[in-house]
Formats: structure tokens, sequence, C-alpha cells
């Protein structure tokens, strides 16, 4: 009997759909021969340059602290400040010309070879879906009816199996 219940409590964990954070192949960090800071190569990089003042990058700073949390373990943040650093904006301007950007002001965001100039809703909502995208998160699928021994298809929504 104690086999049995340890049989259905596997296949139960088993049937169990888990989302998986992996990489996409589409991702390529362009920047990493151009930008000199310590990387994580299970990770996806995302770089912004703003301005201490500019309250369009602080409304995306903000928006990327929610962001950074969600996606923590998949995901590095990288930080330049260019209106009060010579280095940064000389920096800002060095990755603009690698990706072929006419960059004029800040935010300035960058996530492999796509890079947003400004910030707002939608733009963050194309962000976020970049990153998802060279995530390459699997969708969660719903599972309503698992088969197990001996008891055959019992859909889990609706059946309690005593054990």
């Amino acid at each position: 009997m104690k086999r049995l219940k340890l049989l259905i409590i596997s296949l139960i964990l088993f049937a169990i759909p888990f989302n998986t954070f992996a990489l996409s192949s589409s991702y390529i960090d362009k920047l990493e021969n151009v930008i000199d800071v310590k990387r994580d190569d299970k990770k996806a990089s995302l770089y912004l340059f703003h301005g201490a003042e500019c309250p369009h990058c602080e409304e995306e700073r903000q928006w990327l602290d929610v962001i950074k949390e969600k996606y923590k373990d998949y995901l590095n943040v990288y930080y330049f400040e260019v209106w009060h650093s010579k280095e940064n904006a000389k920096l800002m301007q060095e990755v603009a010309k690698k990706l072929g950007a006419d960059v004029k002001g800040v935010p300035f965001t960058i996530i492999s070879d796509k890079y947003y100039v400004g910030f707002s809703k939608p733009i963050g909502d194309t962000i976020e879906n970049k990153i998802k995208e060279y995530l390459d998160l699997e969708k969660e699928e719903s599972i309503d009816e698992i088969s197990l021994p001996i008891l055959g298809k019992v859909n889990i929504k609706t059946v309690s199996i005593p054990l």
C-alpha cells in the first residue's frame, strides 16, 4: 500500500509542468567585446545608458527594478550614467556606432542586437517581450487529465485521490 501511494505521488509530481528558462540561440551579446563587465554566460544582458536627472530614465529604472526581480536568475542589468560621466558618454557613442544607431538622447537600452531610445509603457512591453524571447520561455501547459495505474484516467480538477 505504501508503494502504491509513493507511485501515485511520484506520477502526479512528474505530471506537473514546470517553466524552464534557457537562452535562445537567437540571443547574442553584441556588446561583450565593447563593454567590460563581468558576465554570466547563462544569463542575458541588458544595458541601460541613462541620465541621473532624466525623468524617463528614472521611470525605466523603476520598471527595470521589477523586471530584474522577475527574471533575476536569468537576466543581468548593467547601468551606465552618461550625463555626469564622460567615460560612460563616450562608451554610449561607441555602443551606438557598433549597433548602427543614431542616439541623441537617453534612456538608451540594449539587449542582444536590439536597442530602444526613450521609455514608455509600450517600449517597456516590447523590451520585456524581447527578454522572454531571448530567454526562450516555454509556455506552461494546462493539464486537466492524467492517467494513473489502477485508477485509469483522472480529471485532476474535479477528483481528489485519497491516500
